[in-house]
């Protein structure tokens, strides 16, 4: 639960500290990574998501430093847009403690500069998914259709009129959607309460039996039309957390490559895989091009 419930490839301040404590070794894990993202095509698939996987993880870390920076006697400066411009943190020490924990691997140092810098680039621009949220969900939307058709109703990827069909279906839901914005608005509450019940619920479900494995993952689909119904951007972007994975899941289809989370049935794996991602991609995309320059 604690890996899964607040998006599983997300860092918190715990996670880093926890995966020292618990996770396995660095070597195991990109073993297991490796094995199943070695195609071009998948390698650079992963790479478009663990970019939207940043920013939306740095989206969920900005709004617990709004929650975080009152209680901790953090001063709260305000730019010309209104946005927080003083030290997340949430989103300070989780990017210190994760950054320090990908440094100490036995990974080249190119791939440790290139995770430290991608950490460092989703912080400084934490607040710009919440700019644009709107547009992300519009753009995301996409990749729903696909992910809905490859993953959910497994369909051929060479079915392209049905996943054409199902894209527009999203496209047609959105517009739907955005007659009725805010109209949740005053029941929020009961909507962030049923939320984490459900998403706890689903999870610890999902670890009881394999074959759930895949229910926490579907919040990435609904996670935008709670969000517009209540006003909480918050949700859409604790949502997009699973909608990353999704997207890597669309990856593995068109490549034929196996998943490597669902593979996985020790904890510490499970650990070790979501904490050191940005290591693991970088260190598989490294190896493949020292490997074609050969």
């Amino acid at each position: 639960m604690m890996i899964y419930a607040g998006g599983p490839f997300f860092a918190y301040p715990w996670k880093p500290l926890w995966n020292r404590l618990e996770g396995s070794t660095y070597e195991i894990a990109y073993k297991h990574f490796r094995r199943d993202h070695s195609d071009n095509l998948d390698l650079v698939l992963h790479c478009i998501a663990l970019f939207y996987q940043l920013g939306s993880n740095y989206a969920v870390l900005n709004e617990l430093d709004r929650v975080a920076r009152p209680l901790f006697g953090f001063p709260t400066l305000e730019d010309k847009e209104g946005k927080a411009t003083s030290i997340g943190p949430v989103s300070g020490v989780t990017s210190l403690l994760w950054a320090y924990e990908l440094v100490q691997t036995p990974a080249p140092m190119v791939v440790k500069l290139g995770s430290v810098a991608m950490i460092a680039g989703a912080y400084s621009s934490k607040g710009l998914l919440e700019k644009h949220w709107e547009a992300c969900i519009s753009v995301q939307g996409v990749l729903e259709g696909i992910a809905i058709h490859l993953l959910l109703l497994q369909k051929s990827p060479s079915d392209y009129k049905g996943m054409a069909a199902t894209i527009l279906a999203r496209m047609l839901l959105e517009k739907l959607v955005d007659k009725n914005k805010g109209s949740l608005s005053k029941h929020s509450q009961t909507v962030k309460v049923s939320v984490a019940v459900g998403m706890a619920t689903v999870v610890v479900l999902s670890g009881t039996d394999k074959k759930f494995f895949s229910l926490p993952f579907l919040f990435g689909l609904i996670g935008w039309v709670l969000a517009k119904l209540t006003g909480q951007k918050w949700i859409y972007f604790w949502s997009c957390g699973y909608m990353a994975s999704l997207c890597q899941g669309i990856a593995h289809n068109y490549t034929g490559e196996l998943a490597t989370l669902p593979q996985l049935s020790v904890i510490a794996d499970d650990l070790a895989h979501t904490t050191y991602f940005p290591n693991l991609l970088l260190q598989s995309v490294y190896q493949s091009l020292n490997a074609f320059a050969q």
